[in-house]
């Protein structure tokens, strides 16, 4: 999908301002105004009266199509072919900031964005990258509990100047799994809106109205944490080097296969420095609670890199340059 900005369209939407945005294809090319300020969720909503109308073709859908049900639901036929259906429009502003910066951010060209939730503690900045069903939401949620800092549970975007981690505020997309984790505030997750996706329900859950933290706004990432789920057994976790912080980072980019050769190289070198100013490790994931509870105990203890993990990772980064 092609996306063009005009005016005051800078996609500043990680500093959680108005975001003006147009040219995109099925909004007919109209200008709508979204938010991740709450207060804008009514005329948000107002402007989504445009993606009501049109002829029903969901076998060509190539971008999102939204239809009110006689029923007075609603259907969004996404690009893949799958559909979400839902009741009551109270879900449409979480659901679509989350669907439109889908396709939005891929197309930051002056930040590093990375698929992964993000979190601070004492000012101090935490990433957990990684694809779908790792438990980021889960951990995320677990994290918050514990006293964290809210920024994401899906994109870490950098600044490209200072490459501070800048928020992105979305809600909560929790499971029924995860959320008979949460057993003191499993009522209040579940008063959530619902919908379901691929014959599975979703809550959309307000991470400042279930677990009361602020949303951080920008910070200094120290840690990166990769999960591996134990869903049975022990939560634990272990430094990994930095070369392979690097290269596991790397493939949970967002937008640099979007950028010219020589952009890339750029992103890799600010990728590069973000590892090198932090500390890596693998979280074995059992009870989320423990889990997370073993994060900020660690965390609160220095590691300093040898010379020679700094050396390792210097070689294996020419390595991956010389082939961009």
């Amino acid at each position: 999908m092609e996306i063009s900005t005009r005016g005051k369209a800078v996609l500043d939407i990680h500093k959680k301002e108005k975001l003006y945005s147009s040219s995109i294809s099925f909004f007919k090319d109209k200008v709508i105004l979204y938010s991740n300020y709450k207060d804008f969720v009514d005329e948000f909503n107002n402007s989504f009266r445009y993606m009501v109308e049109g002829e029903r073709n969901s076998k060509g859908a190539k971008s999102f199509y939204l239809y009110r049900e006689e029923d007075k639901s609603f259907n969004l036929v996404l690009p893949s072919f799958q559909n979400l259906h839902f009741e009551g429009r109270d879900i449409l502003f979480p659901l679509f900031t989350s669907l439109m910066n889908s396709f939005i951010l891929p197309g930051l060209k002056d930040m590093l964005v990375f698929h992964s939730a993000a979190v601070s503690i004492n000012d101090e900045g935490i990433i957990i990258p990684g694809e779908e069903s790792t438990g980021k939401t889960t951990l995320t949620a677990a994290l918050l509990e514990e006293g964290f800092t809210y920024f994401s549970d899906e994109y870490a975007g950098f600044d490209s100047n200072s490459l501070k981690l800048i928020s992105y505020p979305k809600s909560l997309f929790m499971r029924d799994d995860s959320i008979k984790l949460f057993k003191e505030k499993e009522e209040l997750i579940r008063s959530s809106p619902l919908y379901t996706y691929r014959n599975e329900y979703r809550w959309v859950v307000d991470p400042m109205k279930v677990f009361g933290m602020d949303i951080g706004k920008e910070v200094e990432v120290k840690f990166i944490l990769f999960l591996v789920p134990n869903y049975f057994g022990k939560s634990a976790i272990k430094r990994i080097p930095s070369s392979e912080v690097l290269l596991r980072l790397l493939k949970t980019s967002r937008n640099s296969i979007y950028l010219k050769q020589e952009e890339r190289k750029v992103f890799f070198g600010k990728a590069l420095s973000i590892v090198k100013r932090t500390v890596g490790y693998e979280l074995t994931v059992g009870r989320p609670q423990e889990a997370a509870s073993i994060v900020k105990n660690k965390l609160m203890y220095d590691e300093i890199k040898s010379e020679d993990e700094l050396k390792e990772l210097d070689t294996i980064a020419e390595k991956v340059l010389s082939m961009l």
